[in-house]
Protein backbone atom coordinates (compact mmCIF):
# COMPACT_ATOMS: atom_id res chain seq x y z
CA UNK A 1 0.00 0.00 0.00
CA UNK A 2 1.27 3.43 -0.80
CA UNK A 3 1.21 6.39 1.56
CA UNK A 4 -1.89 8.07 -0.03
CA UNK A 5 -4.01 4.91 0.29
CA UNK A 6 -3.07 4.56 3.96
CA UNK A 7 -4.06 8.19 4.62
CA UNK A 8 -7.40 7.72 2.79
CA UNK A 9 -8.10 4.50 4.71
CA UNK A 10 -7.26 6.21 8.00
CA UNK A 11 -9.54 9.17 7.12
CA UNK A 12 -12.41 6.78 6.31
CA UNK A 13 -11.95 4.97 9.62
CA UNK A 14 -12.00 8.27 11.54
CA UNK A 15 -15.11 9.42 9.63
CA UNK A 16 -16.98 6.18 10.36
CA UNK A 17 -15.89 6.24 14.01
CA UNK A 18 -17.10 9.85 14.44
CA UNK A 19 -20.36 9.06 12.67
CA UNK A 20 -21.20 6.15 15.00
CA UNK A 21 -20.09 8.06 18.09
CA UNK A 22 -22.33 11.03 17.28
CA UNK A 23 -25.20 8.71 16.31
CA UNK A 24 -24.90 6.92 19.66
CA UNK A 25 -24.91 10.24 21.53
CA UNK A 26 -28.02 11.36 19.64
CA UNK A 27 -29.98 8.27 20.66
CA UNK A 28 -30.57 9.86 24.08
CA UNK A 29 -31.76 13.44 23.76
CA UNK A 30 -32.50 15.48 26.92
CA UNK A 31 -35.07 17.64 25.11
CA UNK A 32 -37.19 14.55 24.48
CA UNK A 33 -37.35 13.46 28.15
CA UNK A 34 -40.99 13.12 29.17
CA UNK A 35 -40.91 10.85 32.22
CA UNK A 36 -38.86 10.66 35.39
CA UNK A 37 -39.06 7.31 37.16
CA UNK A 38 -38.29 7.29 40.89
CA UNK A 39 -38.08 3.81 42.36
CA UNK A 40 -36.94 1.97 45.43
CA UNK A 41 -36.18 -1.72 45.94
CA UNK A 42 -37.51 -3.24 49.15
CA UNK A 43 -37.15 -6.55 50.94
CA UNK A 44 -39.69 -7.19 53.68
CA UNK A 45 -40.75 -3.56 53.28
CA UNK A 46 -37.23 -2.26 54.10
CA UNK A 47 -34.87 -0.51 51.63
CA UNK A 48 -32.43 -2.95 50.05
CA UNK A 49 -28.73 -2.18 49.58
CA UNK A 50 -26.51 -3.63 46.86
CA UNK A 51 -29.20 -3.53 44.18
CA UNK A 52 -28.32 -3.10 40.51
CA UNK A 53 -30.76 -1.15 38.34
CA UNK A 54 -30.36 -1.48 34.59
CA UNK A 55 -32.25 0.62 32.07
CA UNK A 56 -32.80 -0.70 28.55
CA UNK A 57 -34.22 1.44 25.75
CA UNK A 58 -35.58 -0.60 22.84
CA UNK A 59 -33.48 -3.58 24.14
CA UNK A 60 -30.23 -1.55 24.25
CA UNK A 61 -28.68 -1.02 27.70
CA UNK A 62 -28.61 2.70 28.46
CA UNK A 63 -27.71 2.98 32.13
CA UNK A 64 -26.57 0.96 35.14
CA UNK A 65 -27.06 2.23 38.69
CA UNK A 66 -25.91 0.46 41.84
CA UNK A 67 -27.67 1.23 45.10
CA UNK A 68 -24.82 0.68 47.55
CA UNK A 69 -24.60 0.34 51.29
CA UNK A 70 -23.69 3.84 52.46
CA UNK A 71 -24.72 5.36 55.76
CA UNK A 72 -27.58 7.86 55.29
CA UNK A 73 -27.78 6.85 51.62
CA UNK A 74 -30.98 7.53 49.74
CA UNK A 75 -32.01 4.10 48.45
CA UNK A 76 -34.07 5.47 45.57
CA UNK A 77 -33.05 5.46 41.94
CA UNK A 78 -34.06 7.97 39.30
CA UNK A 79 -34.25 7.31 35.57
CA UNK A 80 -35.19 9.84 32.89
CA UNK A 81 -36.98 8.45 29.86
CA UNK A 82 -37.54 9.92 26.40
CA UNK A 83 -40.95 10.06 24.78
CA UNK A 84 -42.14 7.55 22.19
CA UNK A 85 -39.90 4.67 23.28
CA UNK A 86 -40.14 1.33 25.05
CA UNK A 87 -38.04 0.73 28.16
CA UNK A 88 -37.24 -2.15 30.42
CA UNK A 89 -36.03 -1.57 33.96
CA UNK A 90 -34.27 -4.54 35.54
CA UNK A 91 -33.75 -4.54 39.30
CA UNK A 92 -31.48 -7.30 40.59
CA UNK A 93 -29.37 -8.43 43.52
CA UNK A 94 -27.63 -11.77 44.04
CA UNK A 95 -29.81 -14.02 46.20
CA UNK A 96 -33.01 -12.20 45.23
CA UNK A 97 -35.48 -12.65 42.40
CA UNK A 98 -34.78 -10.19 39.58
CA UNK A 99 -37.67 -7.86 38.89
CA UNK A 100 -38.50 -6.40 35.48
CA UNK A 101 -40.68 -3.35 34.85
CA UNK A 102 -41.83 -2.45 31.33
CA UNK A 103 -42.46 1.19 30.45
CA UNK A 104 -43.96 2.66 27.30
CA UNK A 105 -43.48 6.39 26.81
CA UNK A 106 -45.66 6.53 23.70
CA UNK A 107 -47.64 9.74 23.94
CA UNK A 108 -50.45 11.24 21.87
CA UNK A 109 -49.17 14.07 19.66
CA UNK A 110 -51.11 16.75 21.56
CA UNK A 111 -49.56 15.92 24.98
CA UNK A 112 -46.94 18.39 26.18
CA UNK A 113 -43.86 16.87 27.82
CA UNK A 114 -42.77 19.97 29.75
CA UNK A 115 -42.93 19.86 32.70
CA UNK A 116 -42.02 16.20 32.62
CA UNK A 117 -44.22 13.54 34.20
CA UNK A 118 -42.99 11.87 37.40
CA UNK A 119 -43.84 8.28 38.34
CA UNK A 120 -42.86 6.73 41.67
CA UNK A 121 -42.93 3.06 42.57
CA UNK A 122 -41.67 0.46 45.02
CA UNK A 123 -40.49 -2.94 43.89
CA UNK A 124 -40.51 -5.78 46.41
CA UNK A 125 -37.49 -8.09 46.01
CA UNK A 126 -38.26 -11.55 47.44
CA UNK A 127 -35.39 -13.87 48.28
CA UNK A 128 -34.54 -16.33 45.54
CA UNK A 129 -36.41 -19.62 45.92
CA UNK A 130 -36.71 -22.74 43.87
CA UNK A 131 -40.08 -22.71 42.20
CA UNK A 132 -41.85 -25.55 40.46
CA UNK A 133 -43.01 -23.30 37.62
CA UNK A 134 -40.74 -20.33 36.98
CA UNK A 135 -42.62 -19.37 33.80
CA UNK A 136 -43.95 -16.15 35.34
CA UNK A 137 -40.52 -15.01 36.56
CA UNK A 138 -39.75 -13.95 32.98
CA UNK A 139 -42.73 -11.59 32.87
CA UNK A 140 -42.45 -7.93 33.94
CA UNK A 141 -43.81 -7.39 37.44
CA UNK A 142 -45.36 -4.11 36.27
CA UNK A 143 -46.44 -2.38 33.06
CA UNK A 144 -46.34 1.41 33.02
CA UNK A 145 -47.73 3.61 30.26
CA UNK A 146 -49.60 6.83 29.59
CA UNK A 147 -53.32 6.78 30.37
CA UNK A 148 -55.07 9.14 27.93
CA UNK A 149 -58.19 9.44 30.13
CA UNK A 150 -56.26 10.32 33.31
CA UNK A 151 -53.52 12.38 31.61
CA UNK A 152 -50.73 10.69 33.59
CA UNK A 153 -48.52 7.61 33.53
CA UNK A 154 -50.04 4.66 35.38
CA UNK A 155 -49.21 1.12 36.37
CA UNK A 156 -51.64 -1.60 35.36
CA UNK A 157 -52.73 -2.88 38.78
CA UNK A 158 -54.73 -5.85 37.48
CA UNK A 159 -51.76 -7.09 35.48
CA UNK A 160 -49.39 -6.73 38.46
CA UNK A 161 -51.84 -8.48 40.79
CA UNK A 162 -52.21 -11.35 38.31
CA UNK A 163 -48.44 -11.84 37.96
CA UNK A 164 -47.92 -11.65 41.74
CA UNK A 165 -50.68 -14.21 42.35
CA UNK A 166 -49.13 -16.61 39.82
CA UNK A 167 -45.69 -16.20 41.45
CA UNK A 168 -47.15 -16.73 44.94
CA UNK A 169 -48.91 -19.85 43.69
CA UNK A 170 -45.59 -21.18 42.31
CA UNK A 171 -43.84 -20.43 45.61
CA UNK A 172 -46.55 -22.28 47.58
CA UNK A 173 -46.34 -25.28 45.24
CA UNK A 174 -42.56 -25.33 45.67
CA UNK A 175 -42.87 -25.13 49.44
CA UNK A 176 -45.40 -27.97 49.42
CA UNK A 177 -43.16 -30.05 47.13
CA UNK A 178 -40.18 -29.49 49.47
CA UNK A 179 -42.31 -30.47 52.49
CA UNK A 180 -43.39 -33.68 50.74
CA UNK A 181 -39.75 -34.59 49.95
CA UNK A 182 -38.72 -34.18 53.62
CA UNK A 183 -41.38 -36.68 54.84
Amino acid sequence: MNHNKIIKLFAIIIFISNFYTSAAQNIYNDSLICLEINGIALSNKLPLDGVNVRLFMENEEMELTEITSIEHHDHTFTLKLQKDSYYTIEVSKPGYITRIISVSTKLPKDVKIKPIFVFQFEVEMPKEKTVTDDYYLDFPIALIDYDVNKGVFVSHGKYTAHIKSKLNQSFKESKNAEGTKKK
